[in-house]
């Protein structure tokens, strides 16, 4: 970690932001290993109010080393006084492509701003019972015309049908009615590229 010659500013604020800081609500759903987490969205809900009116901000820099499979974020936290600290994270990457790029970046976002700022994730139920204001956004499934389109598409192509089925139970879904919204690209993609 790297930081300003001072930081007693940053600290005090740092202190009092947290004090009204509460958990990241888990309402996002793995298939893989059938268990809910706190997404990035729900992190930064919880840090974005409390930092603002302290006077904190944060930036994060996503990087690639040049001669490794790594894949490194800088988080800079500062304060409006001038004070700043950082800090990088590190994570290989076993698959190189756009989405294991992005999914790795948002990982590596999510989980340095919940160590920076001490977050931990709570059940929906925890967060009504500590009455902290709004409800939880819920994970959202695929519509019903999104259903169809992926009926539409796997119709067209037979074997995709079956390599379909195949390919969602691995991931612990069942039916298309539980497939997440933020799944459906990567399914119609696997669909085209089946043939």
């Amino acid at each position: 970690m790297e930081q300003t010659d001072k930081i007693d500013e940053l600290s005090n604020a740092m202190i009092l932001a947290q004090k009204e800081m509460g958990g990241a609500v888990k309402d996002s759903a793995n298939p893989f290993f059938h268990s809910k987490y706190a997404d990035l969205e729900s992190v930064i809900k919880v840090i974005k109010e409390p930092c603002s009116k302290h006077g904190l901000s944060y930036m994060q820099f996503p990087t690639t080393g040049e001669n490794d499979n790594f894949l490194y974020l800088e988080t800079v936290i500062v304060h409006t006084s001038g004070q700043w600290m950082r800090n990088t994270a590190s994570i290989p990457m076993v698959k190189i492509d756009p989405q294991a790029l992005g999914s790795s970046i948002t990982y590596l976002r999510r989980y340095s701003l919940s160590a920076i700022f001490g977050i931990p994730q709570v059940d929906d139920d925890g967060e009504k019972a500590m009455s902290r204001g709004k409800e939880p956004v819920k994970s959202k499934f695929i519509s019903f015309k999104e259903r169809q389109d992926l009926f539409k598409a796997t119709s067209e192509n037979k074997m995709a049908s079956s390599v379909l089925q195949e390919f969602l139970k691995k991931r612990g879904i069942n039916s298309s009615n539980q497939i997440p919204t933020e799944m459906l690209k990567q399914v119609m993609d696997f669909i085209k590229g089946v043939k």
